[in-house]
């Protein structure tokens, strides 16, 4: 289960990240890009550390329930400052 899981969300959504950047943002706000890619690598970090401790059984699931339940928020917080980005940018790449 947490191969799955760092598959989807360090790998095939920060290429989807990479992708929009490169394709569809000519000019992202720099301060919230920057805020946005440390969100979503701190979230990626935290969710990796916290499943691989739960499947381990190196730690009980009630001590890491807020640990994973953070990183997951800080995820979902980081594609909404993707869509933010996306929805601002008045000029699309040619």
């Amino acid at each position: 289960m947490a191969h799955a899981h760092i598959n989807l969300v360090g790998f095939l959504l920060s290429f989807g990240y990479g992708i929009i950047h490169k394709l569809w943002l000519e000019q992202p706000n720099p301060t919230i890009a920057r805020i946005q890619f440390i969100v979503q690598q701190a979230a990626s970090v935290a969710m990796f550390a916290g499943l691989f401790l739960l499947y381990g059984n190196f730690a009980p699931a009630d001590r890491l329930d807020p640990i994973l339940g953070i990183a997951s928020i800080s995820i979902l917080v980081s594609a909404l400052l993707m869509l933010y980005m996306v929805l601002k940018a008045n000029v699309v790449k040619a």
